[in-house]
């Protein structure tokens, strides 16, 4: 995994969420689902999206 970066979290990031959320909603996409990183800032970014929740985790594994 060497070309994985972990990004800092910013307000911008944020603002991109809500506009990628815009996009979806003129699809008619209702649910995303997407991986998730388990480090303290990626947590914290995923708690204050507005309507997001954490269900599950996924796994990465090395073959």
């Amino acid at each position: 995994m060497e070309d994985f970066k972990i990004i800092p979290f910013e307000e911008k990031h944020i603002e991109m969420v809500l506009e990628y959320e815009k996009e979806l909603k003129a699809k008619n996409v209702s649910l995303l689902i997407a991986l998730m990183a388990n480090n303290d800032e990626a947590q914290r970014f995923y708690k204050s999206v507005e309507g997001a929740s954490i269900h599950d985790q996924g796994i990465w594994m090395d073959i």
